[in-house]
């Protein structure tokens, strides 16, 4: 079964599956389910994120998706720096975030703009371009590394 998970700072939803957790009862709740207790186990140490669990990874969810913009060794510095595996995600995962019907980020994204953000991927013709993915045409662009660009990290689920 795929889902998506989202959470705010009290609750847990699982979309897909329709189900509303309170935070804190989840986390307690004793299940020998394997997917649930990895689950149980991600929401006692992370806040601000987005699982999606048709690519089995977790995207970063923070206000700096919106409002840190920096050109694209910074973008990979940053992700990288928040250890644990975060990086720039590929440009399929990013497009994958983006909803046709809304011409947006996905609405389970709380923090998100219609700009464009970096993904990890280098133009192959030219060194100093690489991918982008722009929310607001909903096309994946390919740009100069010095432009100043959106950041939201990824990385795989555990």
């Amino acid at each position: 079964n795929e889902f998506r998970i989202i959470s705010d700072e009290n609750t847990i939803f699982f979309e897909g599956a329709s189900m509303m957790f309170k935070k804190d009862e989840f986390i307690k709740n004793d299940s020998k389910d394997l997917q649930l207790s990895k689950i149980k186990e991600y929401f006692k140490n992370q806040n601000n994120t987005v699982i999606d669990s048709k690519n089995d990874i977790v995207w970063q969810d923070t206000n700096s998706a919106m409002y840190l913009k920096t050109n694209y060794e910074n973008a990979k510095f940053y992700c990288e720096g928040l250890g644990d595996g975060w990086s720039l995600p590929s440009r399929s995962h990013i497009k994958d975030t983006y909803s046709i019907v809304d011409n947006k980020i996905d609405k389970a994204f709380k923090n998100g703009i219609n700009s464009s953000y970096w993904t990890n991927e280098e133009s192959i013709d030219d060194v100093l371009k690489a991918w982008s993915f722009d929310y607001k045409s909903g096309r994946e662009k390919i740009v100069n590394k010095d432009m100043k660009l959106n950041i939201r990290c990824v990385k795989a689920s555990k």
